[in-house]
């Protein structure tokens, strides 16, 4: 979707094709290839290899490493413990920064009209209104999970692969 160097949106469109006909014997996908990657080729592939570091979702981690479609193709994995970075999606920065925002205009509306007792009450009153909000919670829930995935990055990984039936080898 977001390629567009036409060469390289011809070889994607018939990737399998490109491989067979150019003797490929190594594919390298950064995580820009976690989705739009379609190898369907059986037999051609000896071993598929993902070094992860916490930075993508375990889901798309799992993506990656699906686009080889040949299940007979043994998979090699290196994936730390812990998951690097504190990366905010930027849905999570904007609801933050919004909030915040509100925050600071109800705080400054209230001091107009009232006393400082007054406003502090007002401006907590409406913060915890706030954090009880539906929406309030499926980001802070959102974020919570991001951070465990992060800290518990192998353990989560490798628990995924079981689920799935894979065998692991340490």
């Amino acid at each position: 979707e977001t390629v567009v160097d036409e060469d390289v949106k011809k070889t994607l469109k018939n990737l399998n094709q490109y491989i067979i006909d150019n003797n490929v014997q190594t594919l390298i996908y950064s995580p820009s290839g976690e989705s739009g990657i379609d190898v369907n080729l059986t037999d051609y592939f000896t071993a598929v290899y993902g070094v992860f570091y916490g930075v993508v979702s375990i889901d798309s981690c799992m993506q990656m490493i699906g686009r080889v479609r040949d299940t007979k193709v043994p998979r090699y994995l290196s994936v730390p413990k812990c998951g690097i970075g504190e990366n905010e999606d930027i849905f999570s920065i904007t609801i933050k920064n919004k909030m915040i925002e509100n925050m600071i205009l109800d705080a400054a509306y209230t001091f107009e009209e009232s006393t400082i007792k007054e406003c502090v009450q007002m401006v907590l009153q409406e913060s915890i209104g706030q954090a009880i909000h539906w929406s309030f919670k499926y980001i802070t829930n959102f974020k919570a999970d991001s951070n465990l995935e992060r800290q518990c990055f192998r353990e989560l990984f490798v628990a995924r692969l079981q689920q799935l039936g894979m065998t692991i080898h340490r």
